[in-house]
């Protein structure tokens, strides 16, 4: 007869090396205009290789810009942009993210879904803000009613109490 589980006992082990080479890209502007102050913020990645071994000693395999069940998606390049706009008590801003497409791997006889390289783009019509003339217990509300929680103050008291910042 089954009994319940007790205990699991998981151990990590390190199987292999991960060879992993790449470039990080980080700004920000910020531009005073006679309608408000515009900011820019950009931080990308680009990997220039991404190796891995399965085992110890065991040979080294490409795992850039090719969507593998080892490690994933690995693309060779992804960024955040941030452009905001604020004046007096008003704030806007648009964020986009984006990823460059990866190719399905082919090397254990699986036929890719699609042929040509896949191209994954997202795009956000806002991001969080927050005013600097409002408490935190105010913002949390404010942004709580945004997104249609159905109590928002006790949401974000339960927040702060959480945090310890109420």
């Amino acid at each position: 007869m089954p009994c319940a589980i007790k205990q699991v006992v998981q151990l990590q082990a390190n199987l292999g090396k991960y060879n992993v080479t790449g470039i990080d890209v980080t700004g920000t502007g910020r531009l005073p205009t006679p309608v408000g102050r515009l900011s820019l913020r950009f931080d990308g990645t680009y990997i220039i290789t991404y190796r891995y071994q399965q085992a110890k000693d065991a040979p080294y395999l490409d795992n850039n810009g090719i969507l593998t069940t080892d490690n994933g998606a690995i693309t060779r390049w992804r960024h955040y942009a941030t452009l905001a706009w604020s004046a007096g008590p008003w704030n806007a801003s648009v964020s986009q993210t984006f990823v460059l497409g990866y190719a399905d791997d082919t090397s254990l006889g699986n036929p890719p879904r699609q042929t040509e390289t896949r191209r994954l783009m997202g795009f956000l019509g806002h991001g969080i803000s927050v005013y600097d003339e409002l408490s935190a217990l105010e913002n949390l509300t404010l942004f709580g009613k945004l997104y249609g929680l159905r109590d928002p103050r006790r949401s974000a008291l339960e927040w702060l109490g959480r945090t310890g910042l109420e």
